[in-house]
């Protein structure tokens, strides 16, 4: 964050406006942050505890997504076990019930929430990603499907 904080002092400094510690303002706002993402993961480490087993294979998750603008994910199976390859980042994907993951990001340091759609005959054809709080939930629909009209 120090950029946004040099950004601050600078245009400080040109304005003439009083002298303000934007870097520990902007320490103390990333201390907070880092906190409630701790917090938060906590949280979903122990929901994963009494986590479901897999409601249908592993494989059968497996294939590419793509968003029109966030690009493609791919969810991999190996040895039962689920990852998500979104841009260079290979990701774990933990089940906790029905469709429903979470997508181990930041090397571990947060938990985003995931789940699966499927049409009617129960072929897997989307997958959703919370990935930024204030968009809701992001849809990749999975390459090869058709989707409805």
């Amino acid at each position: 964050m120090a950029p946004s904080a040099l950004g601050y002092i600078i245009c400080d400094l040109a304005l003439g406006l009083g002298e303000i510690d934007w870097g520990k303002r902007w320490l103390d706002a990333m201390s907070a942050l880092l906190g409630k993402m701790k917090q938060g993961k906590e949280a979903v480490d122990e929901k994963l505890k009494g986590a479901a087993p897999l409601p249908r294979e592993a494989a059968e998750y497996t294939g590419t997504y793509e968003h029109a603008g966030y690009g493609k994910v791919t969810v991999d199976a190996d040895g039962g076990k689920l990852t998500v390859r979104f841009g260079p980042d290979r990701c774990e994907l933990r089940h906790l019930c029905h469709e429903q993951f979470y997508l181990s990001y930041g090397e571990g340091r947060a938990w985003l929430p995931v789940k699966f759609d499927y049409d009617m005959d129960g072929t897997i054809n989307k997958v959703m990603i919370l990935l930024e709080s204030l968009t809701g939930w992001i849809e990749f629909d999975k390459e090869g499907e058709k989707q409805p009209t």
